[in-house]
């Protein structure tokens, strides 16, 4: 009965499954549900972050130790925009979400 108690009691060690309404981290506040119904999470606005494939075409240019990586990492950070602002598809976004 002992051990079947402090399974209960360390799910998230023992699995690393996640809880409802967990909080992950603080700064930004990261909150994670892992409802399976209607009545989790809704996406209320959705963000592309515009600077951001700027920025991991840079980090992946510097990790290569490219020596025009500046210029190719902005030109890919450039196509990659360029494409999502035609077909909706950024690769990275912010979602504001509430509690349904």
């Amino acid at each position: 009965e002992t051990d079947i108690k402090n399974g209960f009691l360390n799910v998230i060690k023992n699995t690393g499954l996640q809880g409802r309404w967990q909080q992950l981290g603080e700064n930004p506040t990261v909150i994670c549900d892992t409802a399976h119904n209607v009545h989790g999470l809704k996406i209320v606005k959705q963000f592309p972050m515009w600077f951001d494939s700027f920025y991991v075409s840079l980090l992946s240019e510097k990790y290569k130790k490219n020596p025009l990586g500046l210029l190719f990492a902005f030109c890919v950070g450039l196509i990659s925009n360029v494409a999502a602002f035609f077909n909706g598809k950024s690769s990275s976004i912010i979602y504001v979400i509430k509690y349904s």
